[in-house]
């Protein structure tokens, strides 16, 4: 059994097909459900989902036309994972904490994923296991 200090935050992005085919692989398939569901919506909106997938013992939070311009192409997809929320949590403050003050659309970005991470984390623990959420 590895440590819980040899897992470390797993992100993905700039690869389209490999977040769908690492969320398809999760016995969990809201968020794909709720992904395509999205995309026929509308393909331009930035949208998160964070999940708690019980049988792997890992949170995803995959983000739609992520607002930190990471991807190339016709790439939109960004995905974090790790198997502790308050570290996911942990990694986003750190990252707010260092980015310029004045690159607010970053920064804003940045604060609603927090929010949402805590709002996920207080409905998980009564029970609720995937959140949608648009972003802007």
């Amino acid at each position: 059994m590895a440590s819980e200090v040899a897992f470390k935050m797993r992100i993905l992005y700039n690869d389209d097909a490999g977040i769908i085919d690492f969320m398809a692989d999760l016995q969990d398939r809201q968020p794909i459900k709720a992904l395509e569901k999205d995309l026929v919506d509308n393909k331009k909106k930035t949208v998160m989902y964070l999940c708690w997938h019980k049988d792997e013992k890992i949170y995803t939070l995959l983000l739609v036309n992520d607002p930190f311009q990471f991807n190339e192409g016709n790439n939109i997809l960004m995905l974090f994972v790790h198997n502790k929320i308050s570290l996911l949590y942990n990694y986003f403050n750190n990252w707010l904490e260092n980015e310029d003050y004045q690159n607010m659309i970053k920064r804003t970005a940045l604060m609603q994923i927090l929010a949402y991470i805590n709002k996920f984390n207080d409905l998980h623990t009564q029970h609720e296991n995937t959140q949608t959420n648009q972003m802007g």
